[in-house]
């Protein structure tokens, strides 16, 4: 049920707690306080769910029923004090302030009780609650009288500082994250309230809590760090950073001072990939201050399994689930208590990995060429932001109405339609402008990493790739983030290509021998024939090795691929439910095997500090979309093992046309021209030379690679992610690029 409410599936809370309070359960053998702790529980589910008479209602009865219970008196105050917490919500929506501040009494008499020395959890609810209730009545003075008393009982150290009067955050004890966020929150929203009331001051100090809310989800997400449990986390945390923006923007307007469009502008990208982030960070920082690199191998090996088993529970049969659940609690102690081994012994190194710096908006400028435009996007429920960024007009901002059938617009766009150009109209019509821009950077967010802008139609009916060359980045904290540029040598192999054509491999998993799991998934596989060709062309294009059929083992690519400057896969990709098992089907060493699977997970585990990854192979940029961090799939995985630039297939491409388009992409990036411009001007001679069929874009996801590998000018160790085209032109292929370095 507690799951439930903080999905704010309020509905499924309620059917859990009936369920917790069903005659079954409430037998002999089932403690009492564990029934009403249950119902308080429900109550304040009632209060979230806006059903509050009924709240009130049930939490006053389960107070009275904790009042009569034959239970030890510190048990009783103990939950009597939450549950008057509880009950201040439900009082103060209906305006029923007399009655709070008996309540409040009420449950400070137990929370005392209980916490003598003045800290602790409940404490700081009562407190809380009770300045929300005096905000909403424009008693500002003893809300803030309040709130300082309830920072008093929820932190360590509860010295305060600044105009706000706020905690700190990074290396303060709490007495329960939860609350402490639920004090940020109602803090931020009571000075808000302030403004609307006439005080200048109140909007300036909710940004001012703002960035403490920004520390506090930073440390969170530490704690989280790789494992499922994130997803939960980023929806949470999102709500947080539309209020961020919103406050920094009306600033903006109100002062028309630059520094809080930045602000806005840092608080929409740096809730994006921050997971990805850190897998780019940990080898450097953990070199920096000094950990072994046998523990941090260690602890993303502990953090996969976390993951693996998280994602396995969510389609186990019944009978694996207790085994899976006790695994997984094992894996997260060892981890635990392992995350807090290196925290105590390289404080600097967990620090440094928590913080990162905004985006420095003159330097991001001064890197981009000209004809560069960088746009992200933010969405809130109802709003689509975009922030701008070109050296001729800066750093800026507009603000869309979220369309309520977007999702629907969305899938239209990848099948051809008429919305191809309503989306051009309104993402893109007031952002580019006629002349200048010939090169589009789009960092998407949420449903719009499935939009395939390439594929949007100006006012003059072409796609948007003929007319600038289209690449998508992870978010502009990445983008620009000199820290995580990486110098790349000449090494002694400049192209490694592993093609199969997968003749004799399908002999040998279509003899009636071969029954396991993983070859019933290669059933459906068929012939490359143009896989072996397009590696060797390209080998002899760009200059290096074509390692084909038997040569293009697993073995061969995890030891040799990493000392290429550029690799190239052409064969078959499996995409799973479970996105850590998707994987690249390469060949075996083994004689008695006929292939070897390499699965996402071992791509996360592995380093390919390579400057360009060419994932010729399908679904090999699909997988799950997670908010704020992107989809999770293989192309992803290669980008965080340190790929600077990736090339991935979101799903089936045909053969031959993926051949043709690679090809040409090599012919224009050996002549130089960035990667993005490059690939551009491949898919558009694709198009041009292809039937009036090939052009509709439904077509195209199957016949053609998509869009454009980014290409800055190599002047600024920015970051990219580069996306060209997205889903819809040529066989859904997926451009990254870290790095602003020509090959």
């Amino acid at each position: 049920g507690l799951l439930f409410q903080k999905q704010q599936k309020f509905a499924a809370a309620a059917a859990m707690y009936q369920r917790g309070l069903s005659p079954i359960f409430q037998n002999s053998r089932e403690p009492v306080a564990n029934v009403l702790i249950l119902r308080g529980n429900r109550g304040y589910n009632l209060y979230q769910a806006g059903d509050f008479a009924a709240a009130e209602r049930e939490i006053r009865a389960t107070i009275q029923d904790w009042l009569n219970a034959d239970l030890s008196q510190e048990t009783v105050s103990r939950y009597l004090a939450f549950c008057y917490g509880y009950l201040m919500m439900p009082l103060r929506t209906s305006k029923q302030y007399e009655q709070i501040d008996q309540t409040l009494a009420q449950g400070l008499h137990h929370a005392r009780s209980i916490s003598p020395n003045g800290k602790g959890r409940a404490l700081g609810t009562l407190y809380t609650y009770a300045a929300m209730a005096a905000a909403d009545q424009h008693d500002f003075s003893r809300a803030d009288s309040l709130f300082q008393l309830a920072t008093y009982s929820l932190t360590d150290n509860s010295e305060l500082s600044g105009p706000a009067q706020l905690p700190g955050i990074a290396g303060n004890l709490f007495y329960g994250q939860e609350e402490i966020m639920e004090l940020l929150e109602a803090r931020r929203q009571a000075y808000r309230q302030s403004f609307a009331a006439g005080h200048q001051e109140g909007l300036e100090n909710a940004l001012l809590v703002s960035y403490k809310i920004d520390t506090l989800l930073r440390q969170s997400r530490q704690q989280l760090s790789l494992t499922a449990s994130l997803e939960q986390f980023i929806d949470q945390e999102k709500r947080h950073y539309v209020t961020a923006v919103d406050l920094a923007l009306q600033l903006y307007r109100n002062t028309d001072e630059d520094r809080y469009l930045r602000t806005a502008f840092h608080f929409a990208s740096n809730q994006k990939s921050n997971l990805l982030r850190q897998y780019l960070m940990v080898p450097k920082l953990a070199e920096n201050f000094g950990l072994p690199a046998e523990l941090i191998a260690e602890q993303t090996e502990l953090e996969l399994q976390v993951l693996t088993t998280e994602k396995a529970l969510l389609s186990a049969n019944k009978a694996d689930v207790l085994t899976l659940q006790r695994k997984l609690l094992g894996l997260n102690h060892t981890l635990g208590a392992m995350r807090k081994d290196i925290a105590t012994s390289y404080p600097a190194y967990a620090l440094a990995l928590r913080g990162y710096p905004p985006v420095n908006v003159a330097e991001a400028l001064s890197s981009l060429a000209e004809d560069q435009l960088v746009v992200e996007y933010f969405l809130s429920q109802d709003s689509i932001y975009a922030f701008t960024l070109a050296k001729a007009d800066g750093l800026g901002y507009l603000v869309f109405a979220r369309p309520e059938s977007l999702p629907a617009m969305v899938q239209e766009v990848v099948d051809g339609g008429a919305a191809a150009g309503a989306m051009y109209d309104q993402l893109l019509a007031s952002i580019i402008p006629e002349e200048g821009i010939t090169r589009l950077q789009i960092i998407p967010d949420g449903i719009l990493w499935q939009l395939p802008f390439a594929a949007l139609r100006t006012p003059d009916n072409r796609f948007l790739i003929e007319k600038v060359a289209v690449s998508y980045a992870y978010s502009s904290s990445l983008l620009f983030d000199e820290s995580l540029a990486q110098s790349y040598e000449r090494k002694k192999d400049k192209y490694q290509g592993y093609g199969i054509d997968y003749l004799r491999l399908l002999k040998r998993i279509s003899s009636p021998g071969e029954r396991s799991a993983e070859v019933n998934r290669l059933r459906d596989i068929g012939h490359l024939p143009f896989a072996t060709k397009e590696v060797a062309t390209a080998a002899k294009i760009i200059g290096g090795r074509a390692l084909l059929n038997e040569e293009a083992t697993k073995t061969r690519f995890l030891a040799e691929a990493p000392t290429a400057n550029i690799i190239h896969v052409s064969m078959h990709g499996l995409l799973a439910e479970n996105p850590l098992e998707s994987a690249l089907v390469f060949r075996s060493e083994d004689d008695t095997k006929a292939y070897e699977l390499l699965y996402m997970k071992e791509v996360l585990g592995t380093q390919f500090p390579v400057a360009l990854a060419v994932l010729s192979a399908c679904h090999t940029g699909n997988g799950s979309l997670q908010a704020s961090e992107g989809m999770q799939s293989l192309g992803r995985a290669f980008t965080a093992a340190g790929s600077s630039s990736t090339i991935a297939s979101s799903w089936e491409a045909k053969d031959e046309a993926t051949h043709r388009i690679l090809t040409d992409f090599y012919r224009h990036l050996r002549t130089g021209a960035p990667k993005d411009v490059a690939l551009q001007s491949s898919i558009i001679t694709f198009l041009q030379d292809g039937t009036p069929a090939d052009r509709r874009p439904e077509n195209w996801a199957n016949l053609t690679l998509t869009g454009s590998i980014a290409a800055v000018s190599g002047r600024t160790p920015t970051w990219w992610i580069l996306i060209g085209g997205l889903i819809v032109l040529g066989g859904g292929m997926w451009f990254y690029n870290r790095k602003s370095r020509p090959i």
